[in-house]
């Protein structure tokens, strides 16, 4: 009996400043038994080296003899539930710290982060139908202080790059 590593044909890993860290697998389907098992569902959860992922994209095409080949991509868990949540008042904060803060612990994400000299009373969606998700509106506040923001290893970074370089070296 074959399991799910015999058929797998590469496993890459891609961490990037832009909050969407990512693996992409490819595995050889014979027999179609994990098409029949479900194994391959957009919001599925996956844990790889003690990281929960979550399927957010798949693709497949003729393999060899016959079986299809599928790629999987999944991405950080917590970073995928934001991506979703686009209701308004969901995360508040006064600041882009405190909103980030706030995010990451929602989200359960541990936070490492900056104070900007910009203050706001509230971010929030700018749309009134709620179509900015947190996700969004993170990446904006952000990029209004000049600052990144990413994801690594279960933590929300939200800083200057200058900081980062200063803080961790």
């Amino acid at each position: 009996e074959q399991t799910f590593s015999d058929n797998l044909v590469s496993v890459t890993v891609s961490y990037s400043m832009d909050l969407d860290n990512e693996i992409s697998f490819e595995v050889v389907d014979e027999g179609y038994k994990m098409f029949d098992s479900n194994y391959f569902v957009i919001r599925r959860d996956l844990i790889y080296r003690g990281r929960r992922y979550e399927i957010a994209e798949i693709s497949c095409q003729p393999g060899p003899g016959g079986a299809p080949s599928v790629v999987v991509n999944a991405r950080n868990k917590s970073i995928q539930q934001m991506r979703r949540d686009k209701r308004p008042g969901s995360v508040t904060g006064s600041s882009g710290y405190e909103y980030a803060g706030n995010a990451a612990r929602k989200f359960g994400l541990q936070f490492v982060g900056q104070q900007s000299a910009k203050t706001k009373s509230t971010f929030k969606a700018r749309t009134s139908d709620g179509e900015e998700s947190v996700y969004d509106v993170l990446r904006r506040i952000a990029n209004d202080n000049q600052f990144v923001i990413f994801e690594v290893d279960g933590v929300l970074v939200y800083a200057q790059q200058e900081w980062l370089l200063w803080k961790f070296g």
